[in-house]
């Protein structure tokens, strides 16, 4: 889980904290708003989402996923992050990037195939600029 809660806050854009400034003029205060914290009904200082770090934000959806019911071998993964993104923001960033490659090295094997067709023991001293055009016109024409 600490890997996951490192990689996301390397992914997230860091601010510096403190307050933001909004107005003009000189000195640490000056030009700050104070941003005012909320009561509950109970008129108590209420805990906002706002207040929690990243690690704790991250750490509880992570509660929060895998508390979740697995699905369907057969339903699509991509389709569930998409419904899901709201819910849980931090993993489906993480998912986005490693869902999207691809399982297969199918292409890579063509490609490697078509090199072999190019390169023969009769054409062994091409050089690899025209061994390069040569596969490229060999896969797009």
């Amino acid at each position: 889980m600490e890997e996951i809660v490192a990689e996301i806050a390397l992914s997230r854009p860091s601010t510096p904290p403190g307050p933001v400034h909004v107005g003009e003029g000189e000195g640490p205060d000056a030009g700050t708003t104070p941003v005012p914290k909320k009561k509950n009904l109970l008129g108590k200082r209420a805990a906002t989402a706002a207040t929690l770090t990243d690690e704790q934000k991250v750490e509880s959806e992570m509660t929060m996923y895998l508390q979740e019911m697995a699905i369907d071998g057969e339903e699509d993964p991509l389709t569930w992050w998409k419904t899901n993104e709201k819910r849980f923001p931090f993993r489906a960033k993480l998912a986005r990037k490693y869902l999207c490659i691809c399982a297969t090295s199918t292409r890579s094997e063509r490609v490697f195939s078509t090199g072999g067709s190019v390169v023969t023991p009769i054409r062994s001293l091409l050089k690899p600029d025209k061994v390069n055009k040569l596969v490229f016109l060999a896969r797009n024409l």
